[in-house]
């Protein structure tokens, strides 16, 4: 559940007097505080955003509602958890997930019924979430695959002929890290590419590495296509006719395996992210005309 927060005009007298109240929960030392909060983890079902600027009640009129702060500290104190179970809280903020490890900060406010310190949370940076943070940029950073084939896009393969595919906008592995509150977290990104044909019971191909391309100097057609891990398909069915399409749906698939590790020493996987390119082919039939028992 998203919630925000929001940003009131300061008080100076609210902050001048806060040093002599008794806080509603004693300010914890700064070996304790050393954790550093995360604003927002993106791949989680909460996230503490920017939010927008709060009320700032009109002096000459006396004041807003009760339950709206007339103004706030602008220094938030990282502070013991509060004791009470229903703690008043910031604007915007509900309490904590259950079993979510967050940092309790609290600011004085001045309402028209006096000064009360109001709560808000803030998860602590994990490399979890750090490497979330990643899977999150990275998902939006890999590309969908740019496919070059023999023979090309666009013009119709011959049955029993191989086709060749490749991909031109190839990743290879990718290793991005970052480091946070005194941690790294590295993220291994690892492609693999299929290749489906799209014409009735026939399988997919995994191809090796970016996939292949038809060399007219290499070996005959047939033998390049049946190396292993090669990028290839031989039609046996002819398209448009006898109820056919006039393309089969070919398609290629990039899918990115994802793992991290931190040197915390966790680590794990992450939701693999595919993306697909389609790649429709007619196919022709070549017709043989035999004659005095030769073809020609």
């Amino acid at each position: 559940m998203p919630t925000r927060t929001r940003s009131i005009s300061s008080l100076v007298t609210a902050l001048a007097i806060a040093s002599i109240l008794t806080p509603a929960a004693v300010i914890v030392g700064q070996e304790e505080a050393a954790a550093t909060p995360q604003l927002c983890p993106p791949t989680f079902d909460w996230c503490i955003g920017d939010g927008d600027p709060g009320p700032d009640p009109d002096p000459g009129s006396g004041g807003g509602p009760v339950e709206e702060p007339r103004g706030c500290g602008e220094e938030w104190r990282t502070v013991d958890p509060p004791r009470d179970p229903d703690p008043p809280m910031w604007i915007g903020y509900d309490l904590p997930p259950p079993d979510t490890q967050v940092i309790w900060q609290a600011t004085l406010c001045s309402f028209r019924l006096g000064l009360v310190f109001m709560y808000r949370w803030l998860p602590v940076l994990t490399p979890e979430i750090v490497a979330n943070d990643l899977w999150v940029e990275l998902s939006g950073q890999l590309p969908t695959p740019a496919v070059a084939s023999d023979p090309e896009p666009g013009i119709n393969a011959i049955v029993d002929v191989p086709v060749f595919v490749e991909v031109t906008n190839w990743t290879g592995t990718l290793t991005p890290s970052r480091c946070e509150a005194g941690f790294c977290v590295t993220v291994t990104v690892t492609p693999s590419l299929v290749y489906r044909p799209g014409e009735p019971d026939s399988a997919a191909t995994a191809c090796v590495g970016p996939g292949s391309r038809y060399d007219p100097e290499g070996p005959d057609i047939e033998a390049q296509a049946a190396e292993p891990g090669a990028c290839a398909h031989a039609y046996r069915h002819r398209t448009g006719s006898s109820g056919r399409p006039n393309e089969w749906p070919a398609a290629v698939d990039v899918t990115w395996t994802i793992t991290w590790s931190s040197t915390s020493g966790n680590g794990g996987s992450l939701p693999p992210v595919t993306r697909t390119s389609p790649l429709p082919r007619g196919v022709d039939e070549v017709q043989t005309v035999v004659v005095g028992g030769e073809e020609s």
